[in-house]
């Protein structure tokens, strides 16, 4: 009886429109249920550059930048479990499909979650935001400076790897991270709330003799007005909440890898200080953003990664900011952006810094479940890109995305 509900219920999923905004909720008893969803990102790229190639005749892409399935279940009130999947495309070659997310939860009180598993360390807001709802089409790009992905930043709306300065780190599991976070939310008055998360995870071990100690993650937030009391925040919430949130997140590592010029191990330290606003403004609503982060890897000259080659982490240490900001005109389902970032590195000549301005407009066929969006990116490093002469990047990108 279970598995033909199950059955019966995917088959109307697949009949169900884009527009609904939760996903497929199907009951098992008073207390169980599943939740099933997907997200699609499918994109087109011009850029005056091919980065992998270095030519400079301009290059034109169709992505599958998110393709995602999900699987929610709440076993009783206190206990429930998550899986996502995610097929990515590149230029090289078909999709691929893995698994990444894998955890369960477990209210230990009132306020306390555990989750356990694979998922996302909360290093910084922008890294627990709903990748459906991001305001500028993605993350900055030095949000990749993480560790969670490596550290090495993406820019063309985060599709594609930045190569001066990508250090190239990886653990067992990239874009989430194996461990458990305590997170919890908590309203001190009706215009006053906080939320916290503090966990361990494997991170990455780089280093020869595999001595690195666990990742540590925290982050605290606090919220005036409207609450955003789940693990995950929106990145524009179109006029529906009034907000202020400032948020700060500590992301820590030992002996993450080894410096080959000093023989000795090299030490993560990430910071974040972030702000966020929601708020209505005249015929409509305006999303801001402000982001600044700080980046410390030991000063390490020749950084040993996995492939056996040594970087200057120099070229990646360092810091920057980012700030977006946009204005929901409701009548329209329109909303205009612009945002700027900047990462200034370590190394001599400021080599492998950055600055990039972007511009762009979503049009919200229903909501945050279907968009079109349109974005211009004008990127500029310090020295010359990768292999070619350019030190200038243009990138136009046009998008559809359905959520679920």
């Amino acid at each position: 009886m279970l598995m033909r509900t199950v059955v019966n219920s995917i088959v109307l999923l697949a009949l169900v429109p884009a527009g609904a905004w939760a996903g497929a909720k199907i009951p098992i008893d008073d207390e169980a249920s599943i939740e099933i969803g997907y997200l699609l990102q499918t994109q087109y790229r011009y850029a005056n550059l091919n980065l992998d190639t270095g030519t400079e005749d301009g290059n034109h892409d169709f992505i599958l930048r998110r393709g995602r399935l999900r699987l929610a279940a709440t076993l009783t009130e206190d206990i429930g479990l998550f899986l996502q999947t995610e097929a990515t495309a590149g230029m090289n070659g078909g999709p691929t499909v893995r698994l990444i997310d894998a955890f369960g939860t477990l209210r230990l009180a009132e306020p306390a979650v555990l989750y356990a598993g694979e998922h996302m360390a909360p290093a910084g807001r922008e890294i627990t935001t709903n990748p459906a709802t991001l305001l500028a089409i993605d993350r900055p790009a030095i949000t990749n400076y993480n560790l969670t992905w490596g550290l090495g930043a993406r820019p063309q709306f985060n599709t594609t790897d930045y190569p001066d300065g990508d250090l190239g780190l990886e653990g067992r599991t990239n874009v989430r991270d194996i461990g458990a976070t305590l997170f919890g939310a908590l309203s001190t008055s009706e215009k006053l709330h906080f939320k916290y998360y503090a966990g361990f995870y494997e991170g990455v071990d780089e280093a020869p003799e595999d001595s690195a100690s666990p990742r540590f993650t925290a982050r605290i937030q606090a919220n005036l007005f409207d609450p955003e009391p789940d693990y995950y925040n929106l990145g524009t919430y179109l006029g529906e909440k009034r907000t202020v949130a400032l948020g700060t997140s500590v992301d820590l590592q030992n002996d993450i890898a080894r410096d080959e010029d000093t023989g000795r191990n090299v030490d993560y330290r990430w910071w974040e200080l972030d702000l966020f606003v929601e708020h209505a403004l005249g015929p409509g609503s305006v999303t801001m953003e402000w982001i600044y982060q700080l980046l410390e890897l030991d000063g390490a000259r020749a950084l040993l990664e996995a492939e056996n080659v040594t970087r200057d982490a120099r070229r990646t240490e360092g810091q920057g900011f980012a700030t977006q900001v946009g204005y929901y005109l409701e009548q329209y389902k329109l909303q205009p952006w612009a945002g700027y970032e900047l990462w200034d590195t370590r190394a001599p000549g400021d080599a492998g810094g950055f600055q990039a301005a972007r511009a762009g407009l979503n049009y919200y066929l229903r909501g945050q479940n279907a968009k079109l969006y349109a974005g211009y990116e004008h990127f500029r490093a310090e020295q010359s890109i990768g292999d070619s002469d350019e030190d200038t990047l243009h990138t136009v990108l046009l998008g559809l995305s359905l959520y679920y």
